[in-house]
C-alpha cells in the first residue's frame, strides 16, 4: 500500500511538472527523435531484435519536451522487445514510423511489434496505474508515457496488429 501511495505521488508531481507552462517545448523533428531513441535502445540492447524505421525527414516540425517524449520511445521499444522475449519470439522485430495526420496538425509516431499482442482482457486497462504483464513489472511505464505525451499536446493509443503483435501510436502537434 505504502509502494501504491507513493507510485502515486511520483506520478502526479511528473504530470504536474511536464504540464506547466514555464516547461520549455522546442522544435524538432520527428524522424531525429525516433532515430536517438533507436539508437539509445540498441546500446541499451533490446534483446537483439532488429530495429527498422519509416521516418521521412521532410515532416514538418513537431513542438516538445525533447528529453520526455524520446523516454516515451524508449519505454514502447523496450515494452514491445520484452513481450517478444517473453513469448519466445526468435525471429520477429520491431518497426518504428512516423506520418503526418490527414489533417496537417499532427504527427503521429507508431512503434510496431510482431509479438503475442495484448489480451483482450488488458485492451481497456494497459494504460492503468499497476497493470503489467511483466514479472518484474510496477506497470507505471505506459500511465507515464501517456501523460508525457498528452503534457505535449499528443495522445497516446495502442491498436492490434493484422498479424501478430500490437502497434502503439502517438501524436505531437505540429510547430505552428
Amino acid at each position: 500500500a505504502a509502494e501504491t501511495m507513493r507510485a502515486g505521488v511520483v506520478l502526479r508531481n511528473l504530470v504536474h511538472s511536464v504540464s506547466q507552462p514555464n516547461i520549455t517545448r522546442a522544435p524538432a523533428q520527428a524522424d531525429e527523435l525516433v532515430t536517438e531513441s533507436v539508437r539509445i535502445a540498441i546500446e541499451e540492447g533490446v534483446f537483439d531484435y532488429p530495429i527498422l524505421f519509416d521516418c521521412p525527414a521532410d515532416l514538418p516540425a513537431v513542438q516538445v519536451t525533447h528529453l520526455p517524449v524520446v523516454n516515451v520511445l524508449l519505454t514502447l521499444l523496450h515494452n514491445r522487445a520484452q513481450a517478444m522475449h517473453a513469448a519466445h519470439i526468435t525471429n520477429g522485430g520491431l518497426h518504428v514510423s512516423t506520418a503526418l495526420s490527414a489533417d496537417g496538425s499532427e504527427v503521429r509516431v507508431s512503434v510496431r511489434d510482431q509479438g503475442p499482442g495484448i489480451s483482450a482482457d488488458l485492451q481497456a486497462e494497459v494504460f492503468q496505474p499497476f497493470i503489467t504483464t511483466k514479472l518484474h513489472g510496477l506497470g507505471m511505464g505506459l500511465t507515464i508515457s501517456r501523460a508525457l505525451i498528452e503534457a505535449n499536446g499528443g495522445k497516446l493509443w495502442h491498436t492490434p496488429n493484422d498479424g501478430p503483435g500490437a502497434t502503439f501510436h502517438f501524436t505531437l502537434p505540429v510547430l505552428g
